[in-house]
């Protein structure tokens, strides 16, 4: 396989923005497009223009409106990762409690079926969400840190499950608010959540973030290769990637890399 791959970077996560870098790279002369929607709804005009020109788009990590003209879906399964949260959250909090979870868009259909699983895990255990939950937070990071520090205020908390990684994309941000909570309640909720990025793993390693659900990112961009090199056959659908669990006990491994 010979192919010269392209990084668009987009400053921040503004998803006017990306959607703004993608219809850039539309205009140069590109066989296939990876990217990972930061709002599902935004980028479909786009993926559809990009898909009706002859260029295929792959979309990873998280997917596109079920509707857009994206190719494939790379990510991890969504009912597997959301087991797993509830696992983790079993394991941490043995002993139960009340717990809230947020999401940017709780209806999206990778959070309604990350939810559910994480509810079905829960289902039986002295587990009990908090009216109101699941919480909206946006796809904008710094309102996304403002939700979850409301939510995290609630003192009848035990634990928040974040269902994708929004509010830990901004590590100082995150910080400061953190500080914000222990000021005004003895003990701090733990939150445990779906992402690997590296302001996350920073959550993690400092205390900050008791445990992550993600992608294998080695598999991810395998099997991205893979469908946009074979565009042309019959590569539709989706295609699940493993995921892994980082905590305190293996976060070095993963900030090394």
């Amino acid at each position: 396989m010979r192919a010269t791959c392209r990084l668009a970077e987009v400053a921040g996560f503004d998803a006017a923005a990306q959607r703004q870098a993608l219809q850039s790279v539309l205009a140069s002369r590109i066989a296939g497009i990876a990217v990972a929607p930061l709002d599902p709804t935004d980028l479909e005009p786009v993926i559809r223009r990009a898909t009706e020109g002859g260029v295929p788009v792959v979309t990873f990590e998280s997917d596109a409106e079920p509707s857009s003209a994206r190719l494939a879906f790379i990510g991890p399964e969504e009912v597997a990762t959301g087991s797993e949260l509830g696992r983790l959250l079993l394991e941490l909090l043995p002993g139960g409690g009340t717990y809230a979870v947020l999401a940017a868009d709780p209806r999206a259909p990778g959070s309604r079926a990350r939810l559910a699983a994480l509810r079905t895990g829960l289902a039986g255990r002295p587990f009990r969400e908090l009216r109101g939950s699941p919480f909206a937070t946006g796809h904008e990071p710094a309102r996304a840190v403002q939700r979850a520090g409301e939510v995290l205020e609630q003192r009848e908390l035990q634990a928040v499950v974040l269902l994708d990684g929004w509010a830990l994309l901004e590590w100082s941000r995150y910080k400061a608010m953190v500080g914000r909570v222990r000021a005004k309640r003895t003990q701090l909720p733990l939150v445990i959540a779906f992402g690997v990025l590296q302001p996350a793993l920073r959550l993690v390693d400092e205390g900050l973030v008791a445990g992550l659900v993600g992608p294998r990112p080695h598999q991810l961009g395998t099997q991205l290769l893979r469908r946009l090199w074979d565009a042309k056959r019959d590569t539709e659908g989706i295609y699940p990637v493993g995921f892994q669990l980082i905590t305190k006990g293996n976060v070095g491994l993963f900030l090394r890399r």
